[in-house]
């Protein structure tokens, strides 16, 4: 049955494959390591590999524990019939599995570093035997399993780094099927090429190098392929529902505003309303109206769009071509339009009950109370808006704050410098209409 199991292993079927595994596993046949190494580095299923992986661990601490027990590596007897293991089968193997060593290795003593060989010690021999400690095997197991769990996350420096210490702690590693598929999953190479790259330092540090600027650039690729996933569609969604809280806000506001002065004036005695001052702010409230609500609502959406867009612009310019980041205008958009579409109206709300209730309370301390929380909210949402850009851009939360405050900078220089025209054109307007005045 076992050549079954082991053709079984090709099955195009993910649940046969399973199957096989487990059979192979619970059969304890040190031959089946190979096999299953063979899983382990190239089955399509993520959890197939994890599968056969622990499979291996169970075979290698049978065979360790028949050792101690004298007796020799033959298997018992394997399961009879593929179609008998089922998922109880699972729970029991992963249940065995769970007493194999941890994954990250115990701390060395000075006498365990001594009994360590050396960096510069030669690559082992294939088919010789080294005579390594008790405690020195366990630890080396304890740095495989933190190897193939590095490699399992696309981890391969570290993944490096565990395995030659493995290997120089254990040379009896270079024997054992199971480490060297290990090796070759992280070296990319097989047998004495991968040992040699793992143990030569300077072939280890190329490699590293190499893996690190990998890694970098699979999370690059990964990063534009969920920005480049964003589509106008989908922003232009969120603008428009920014357009419209950046609209109705203010036009509210107004609304909140005049209806609690005119309650506010009401509370007043007759003398202070009677008063020329007072008289022409009641003038002013009355003139407020639909079509002055109106104006305010165009003006405070466009400016709000506007200007969003505008700073947006220069954000993604700086942390494209000054801060090194990877990302789009429009995945931009999307994560700063979607937080402000959330928070927007909390702080318009929150600004809301703190007009009135100024009003309402003559403007008494009691208004700090509501204020510092508008404050902090603001804040807040300052703070994380360097978040997003960090996100938009994959480069963290301080170049996001840079790329943010580069952003501000310059629109503040353009209306500094906007300010600066007006008034020289209004000023030569002035000259021209009124000589010598000026």
């Amino acid at each position: 049955m076992f050549d079954q199991f082991v053709a079984q292993l090709q099955s195009p079927d993910p649940s046969q494959r399973r199957k096989a595994i487990i059979a192979l596993g619970t059969s304890k046949d040190p031959t089946a390591l190979q096999h299953l190494a063979v899983i382990f580095r190239t089955d399509p299923e993520p959890s197939l590999r994890e599968l056969a992986r622990r499979a291996g661990v169970h075979i290698r601490r049978a065979m360790d524990l028949q050792a101690e027990a004298g007796q020799s590596a033959a298997a018992p007897p394997v399961v009879s019939s593929g179609d008998d293991v089922d998922e109880p089968d699972i729970d029991n193997l992963l249940g065995m599995i769970a007493a194999s060593p941890a994954e990250a290795p115990a701390p060395e003593t000075p006498s365990e570093r001594r009994s360590a060989p050396p960096e510069a010690a030669s690559v082992p021999v294939r088919g010789r035997t080294y005579e390594t400690s008790r405690n020195d095997v366990e630890r080396a197991k304890g740095y495989v399993d933190q190897a193939l769990s590095m490699n399992l996350k696309g981890e391969n420096a570290k993944a490096m780094k565990a395995m030659a210490q493995a290997l120089q702690i254990n040379p009896n590693l270079i024997n054992d099927a199971y480490s060297m598929s290990i090796a070759a999953s992280i070296t990319g190479l097989e047998g004495d090429g991968a040992v040699q790259m793992i143990l030569d330092s300077s072939q280890r540090k190329g490699f590293e190098q190499q893996a690190l600027e990998q890694k970098k650039q699979r999370r690059i690729e990964t990063h534009l392929s969920k920005a480049e996933h964003v589509t106008w569609a989908s922003t232009w969604f969120e603008i428009i529902i920014f357009t419209i809280i950046t609209a109705a806000g203010p036009v509210l506001q107004s609304l909140v505003t005049v209806e609690s002065a005119r309650a506010y004036v009401n509370t007043l005695v007759p003398e202070l309303v009677e008063t020329p001052e007072m008289q022409a702010a009641l003038v002013s409230l009355d003139q407020y109206n639909a079509g002055s609500l109106l104006i305010v609502g165009v003006v405070s959406a466009l400016a709000g769009v506007i200007g969003l867009l505008i700073q947006t612009v220069i954000i993604h310019f700086g942390a494209i071509h000054l801060l090194g980041g990877h990302g789009t205008l429009r995945y931009l958009l999307e994560l700063l339009l979607g937080f402000y579409n959330k928070w927007l109206p909390i702080i318009f709300f929150l600004s809301y009950i703190t007009v009135a209730v100024g009003f309402i309370s003559g403007f008494s301390p009691i208004v700090l109370c509501l204020v510092l929380p508008l404050v902090l909210l603001s804040l807040y949402v300052s703070g994380k808006t360097s978040g997003k850009i960090g996100e938009a851009y994959d480069f963290g939360t301080a170049k996001g704050c840079l790329a943010y405050f580069i952003g501000i900078l310059v629109i503040a220089v353009i209306l500094a410098a906007v300010s600066i025209v007006a008034w020289q054109v209004l000023g030569v307007s002035l000259q021209n209409l009124i000589p010598g005045v000026l």
